[in-house]
This record gives structure tokens, C-alpha cells and sequence, in this order.
């Protein structure tokens, strides 16, 4: 299972990422890898909105790092 989230403004791109369940099952506590091989835990069930602010918090961190 892998979640995809891209950002638009207007028609251009801004941000791609996605995140592929690498362990757990639906009702249960699953961890995630992100594209740079971060991990990331996000309960199942409380959804996919959730999740994509992780994901999006994730690539805000890591850009704050490389700068």
C-alpha cells in the first residue's frame, strides 16, 4: 500500500513524495518508508490526511537540514 501526495499551484508541480507501508495491517500501528528511506509510524486508521501531513513534515524538516 503507498500513499502519494503532489502539490500544485496552479499547474506547476511544487512537491512529489509518497509513502509505501512497510509493516503492519489495516487497525494497527504501520511504519512507512519514505522515499530518502526515512521511516515514519502512523496509526491505520486514523487515515490518510494524517499520514500525507507526516509525509509533508518529513520533507519540511529534511529541506531545513540541507540548507
Amino acid at each position: 500500500m503507498a500513499l502519494i501526495v503532489k502539490i500544485f499551484v496552479n499547474e506547476r508541480q511544487l512537491v512529489e513524495t509518497h509513502a509505501v507501508r512497510v509493516k503492519g495491517q489495516p487497525h494497527e500501528l504501520c511504519t512507512y518508508r519514505l522515499p530518502d528511506g526515512a521511516l515514519i509510524e502512523h496509526h491505520y486508521d486514523k487515515g490518510a490526511v494524517p499520514l500525507a501531513v507526516m509525509m509533508l513534515e518529513a520533507l519540511e524538516t529534511k529541506g531545513a537540514r540541507d540548507e
